[in-house]
């Protein structure tokens, strides 16, 4: 289990008891080994596996509860979340298919024509009604190829009321409805549509019942539907849930049993008030749920393991979560301690400003034009093996890739940031025994 000891630190042990710095560029995640449940397709998750802060990964904005559309009065829709066992005619099918959509159900009904005829897509059992009451029909859809019309019919088996039609373009305008009948159309995420049809105050009582489909398709036409009723009810039959809930997230990482000891994320919205961030190896909690700070820069240390997988799943969202850059690895630890004369990164400000100051000298304001956190590391009496094999590896990237750094974890944990190097480092011999030295310059975010 993880020991917290900030909103944006953890360790599981006491292996950081010391004071020295250490450095996370070692990096398993690459876009081959990185997955997330849901993504905007400007925003891939593989995003994150770039080092550049300029861009990352959004979640996509789907609602979280099982029961986001619920259903009033009683439903005598066939298999209402089970699309696949809709009645239907030798027009079309409809196959179950995994999909996140808004129902709550985890998977829509594909519907696809085999002709350039009219496709059922259902047919609701009789309700019976009695004069002065209301039936409702509804249905989401999503559009996945352009769609002719799709027909809404309410039917009088008895023919006391007249039969009544809808019939609604597939972006939810309607192009034709009788009097009598009344509708909504809803806007959900992900590109779905709820449509919501109301024949009031039937004028006596019988029997009625519903019939949807496509008219005249053309052969190849798709579109997924889901979360179907018809009954009788006080209103609108459709509830839908608290809007902004968003669906837990599973970011997986494949390490393939190669070390690792930290996770460092960089420029984040993940300080959302209710939003918990839980670290699981191989399935197992090793940082159990907690909250984070604003703090731009993140980092979780743990024992080092070897597993399969990595997973950081975030919870409680209420704006679809973004990280833009993601590390897991094996940090490497300084040598030596930082001693006195270091400036931490979190207050080596550095800012480029213009300040607006009139003529007679009154002060106008302050312009920022550029930001960033800086900071300088001089380590001294490296042995010199350890320099040349832990090191020296870190400077001679080329290109050489930004880094994690924390230069006291044990003691002030907060003070991270996500760093390049500035120049080119360069170690020099220090004293006759061996030892050698070494100095350079970070600039990053914090």
């Amino acid at each position: 289990m993880a020991t917290i000891i900030s909103s944006n630190f953890y360790l599981t042990n006491t292996q950081m008891e010391d004071n020295a710095g250490l450095i996370g560029y070692q990096n398993l995640v690459t876009p081959s080994t990185i997955s997330a449940t849901s993504q905007i397709s400007t925003n891939p998750i593989t995003n994150a596996a770039n080092p550049a802060t300029a861009w990352g990964w959004i979640a996509g904005d789907q609602p979280a509860s099982a029961d986001s559309i619920a259903y009033t009065g009683t439903n005598l829709m066939p298999s209402p979340f089970d699309p696949e066992g809709w009645l239907k005619n030798a027009n079309g099918t409809i196959t179950n298919t995994t999909s996140l959509n808004p129902s709550g159900s985890p998977f829509v009904g594909l519907a696809e024509a085999n002709a350039s005829a009219n496709f059922i897509l259902n047919q609701a059992d009789e309700v019976s009604v009695d004069a002065g009451d209301s039936v409702y029909f509804s249905i989401i859809i999503k559009e996945i190829t352009p769609l002719s019309e799709i027909e809404i019919q309410i039917k009088d088996n008895n023919s006391i009321n007249a039969d009544e039609f809808i019939r609604f373009s597939s972006d939810g305008s309607v192009s034709f409805a009788n009097p009598d009948l009344s509708y909504m159309v809803t806007n959900l995420s992900d590109g779905y549509i709820l449509i919501q049809v109301e024949y009031a105050n039937l004028a006596a009582s019988t029997g009625m019942d519903s019939l949807v489909f496509l008219r005249a398709p053309t052969t190849g036409d798709q579109l997924y539907v889901q979360a179907a009723y018809f009954g009788k009810a006080d209103d609108y039959p459709a509830v839908i849930a608290t809007q902004g809930v968003i669906k837990d997230q599973t970011i997986t990482i494949n390490t393939a049993r190669q070390e690792v000891d930290y996770i460092g994320i960089a420029k984040h919205n993940l300080n959302q008030i209710g939003l918990t961030v839980t670290i699981k190896y191989n399935g197992i909690t090793v940082v159990p749920a907690q909250s984070v700070s604003d703090k731009q820069a993140l980092l979780f240390l743990n024992n080092i393991a070897s597993p399969d997988t990595v997973e950081i799943i975030i919870s409680g969202a209420t704006s679809p979560p973004r990280i833009a850059v993601l590390y897991v690895g094996k940090a490497l630890r300084l040598q030596r301690n930082i001693y006195v004369g270091h400036t931490p990164i979190s207050y080596g400000r550095k800012r480029t400003a213009i300040n607006g100051v009139s003529e007679n000298g009154q002060y106008l304001g302050e312009i920022v034009v550029r930001e960033m956190n800086m900071t300088s590391v001089n380590l001294q009496n490296l042995t010199p093996d350890w320099y040349r094999q832990n090191l020296d590896p870190f400077f001679a990237l080329s290109p050489r890739v930004p880094c994690f750094w924390a230069w006291r974890p044990s003691k002030y944990e907060d003070e991270v940031g996500y760093c390049w190097v500035e120049g080119d480092p360069q170690m020099s011999n220090q004293r006759s025994n061996g030892m050698v030295e070494c100095s350079w310059n970070f600039k990053g975010i914090v």
